[in-house]
């Protein structure tokens, strides 16, 4: 009688859910980049300095997620156990090869993310203060984590060859390098939502639109909790625990670029919510104007001599001339330049200076660099006596005007 155990197909582990999940989070960060640069571009703001590191993380992390699909074709996911020495060489390889894009990824887009919200919050100096001062101190541990990295071992092939390794320097000194950014990583995840949250909420804006913009940007936590992830998988190889053994410790390997992927992609993605707001602007057209289309085309493709006559007679002018004015294009002068991030940027306030009239009944003007607004009013001002200076009328960060003369506020 045979004690034997039948030998079942091999385990498959986590490789499938790597492929679909890394993949579908790549294709949505460049959904993310490409549409926000779209928007900026039709809105005529252009492209700043932090849309062009996104970019460029973007391009990175493509490069990386063509190196882990190549881990992942070589059974990246599996258990050792099941793999051979082939399979765990050369996964072990482009880990290592693919590494650097990697660090420079997550770097670069917590840069540009950095830079997006001092510009929106600048005028709070001590928020901006702390975002240069800590983005410096993150991207020098950054770059001492890949240089590390690389200056490990001569050859760098020797990290997963090591039958050419000519010297190795003691792992733990990059290990734990690598671990400081990660809890960098977790820290600005925080604070990039805390502190933000913090200044909006003493904002004088309606609570509705304050937990608004607080629910977006705390979308940013969920790049948070992928590097709390990765933190949590790096410990359990670096305790060198004999129960696990080499294969376990291979198996972790894999789970950490895994981990590594979905936080540079959630990172991408979370990175451009605040500027593809703008999409709100965009003029979509109405279920009416859609059928008017579609009855036109049609018309159009069965009868052309019909239309032809129906042209003659002046019949399709003035919808023509009404559909051109309902698809206005939303940067035109009549709705006042935008900037990407007027939704939130705290604008210093700007006076218009009024004159000395007893009955007053104009438009006043108003020039920012957010674009052009208007202040009106009607009806009797109360007589203005003094200096001039001293009568003013201010816009609040909540977009509301006011007129102060001599000590009273009067809402106008």
């Amino acid at each position: 009688m045979s004690s034997s155990v039948p030998v079942g197909p091999p385990a498959i582990g986590i490789n499938h859910l790597q492929y679909g999940l890394t993949w579908t989070l790549t294709a949505l960060a460049i959904f993310a980049v490409v549409a926000r640069c779209h928007l900026r571009l039709k809105f005529k703001l252009g492209l700043s300095i932090e849309d062009y590191l996104m970019v460029l993380a973007l391009v990175l992390q493509i490069v990386y997620q063509v190196g882990f699909t190549l881990m992942c074709a070589w059974g990246s996911g599996r258990p050792s156990s099941s793999l051979t020495a082939e399979q765990n060489f050369n996964i072990n390889k482009w880990s290592w090869i693919f590494a650097v894009p990697g660090f420079l990824v997550s770097i670069i887009a917590r840069i540009s993310i950095a830079i997006l919200l001092a510009r929106i919050f600048g005028r709070v100096k001590w928020f901006k203060r702390y975002m240069v001062y800590f983005t410096v101190v993150q991207t020098v541990v950054g770059v001492a984590s890949i240089i590390l990295l690389v200056a490990q071992c001569e050859p760098y092939e020797g990290l997963w060859n090591k039958a050419v390794i000519r010297r190795y320097w003691d792992k733990r000194i990059y290990q734990y390098t690598a671990l400081t950014l990660q809890f960098f990583f977790v820290i600005s995840d925080i604070t990039y939502v805390a502190f933000p949250i913090m200044i909006i909420w003493k904002l004088n804006m309606p609570t509705r639109r304050k937990a608004g913009l607080g629910v977006v940007i705390a979308m940013s936590l969920v790049t948070m909790c992928a590097a709390l992830a990765k933190i949590t998988v790096s410990l359990i190889p670096m305790t060198n625990s004999q129960v696990l053994g080499n294969p376990a410790v291979q198996y972790f390997t894999s789970i950490i670029n895994f981990s590594s992927d979905c936080e540079q992609c959630l990172v991408i993605i979370m990175g451009c919510i605040p500027t593809l707001h703008l999409a709100s602007r965009l003029q979509w057209p109405t279920y009416s104007q859609l059928r008017d289309n579609v009855s036109k085309a049609i018309s159009r493709s069965g009868r052309k001599s019909s239309q032809f006559s129906l042209v003659e007679k002046g019949g399709g002018s003035s919808s023509t001339q009404s559909s051109s004015r309902k698809f206005s294009n939303p940067t035109s002068p009549q709705r006042g330049g935008h900037s990407g991030y007027d939704e939130v940027k705290l604008v210093p306030q700007q006076a218009v200076y009024v004159p000395r009239n007893d009955s007053f009944a104009a438009t006043g003007g108003m020039l920012s660099g957010q674009g052009q607004s208007h202040v009106t009013s009607q009806g009797q001002l109360p007589h203005l006596a003094g200096n001039l200076d001293e009568s003013r009328v201010r816009r609040t960060d909540s977009f509301s005007v006011s007129y102060k003369p001599h000590g009273t506020f009067e809402e106008v």
